[in-house]
């Protein structure tokens, strides 16, 4: 992550792969690749094959903490 980002966009591990693509996995993981980091795995394939993205609209919440994880529990308590 830059220490001093342009936006507030997030990549999230959220993927979807054709039924073409996921051969590649074996193939990834068989040169060494690290099978660990998900993201590397989209920089192997861009190469080899499109890559298409989609922006999510709406908030995003960054529940990598117990107080964050309460913090987006609290926010949500009032839709029900």
């Amino acid at each position: 992550k830059p220490p001093e980002p342009k936006n507030t966009m997030a990549g999230i591990a959220l993927y979807y792969f054709s039924r073409e693509v996921v051969p590649l996995f074996t193939t990834y993981i068989a040169a060494g690749n690290n099978p660990d980091q998900p993201g590397r795995f989209i920089q192997w394939l861009y190469q080899r094959k499109p890559v298409k993205t989609f922006q999510i609209k709406g908030t995003w919440f960054d529940i990598g903490s117990k107080e964050t994880l309460e913090e987006a529990n609290q926010i949500f308590a009032h839709f029900n």
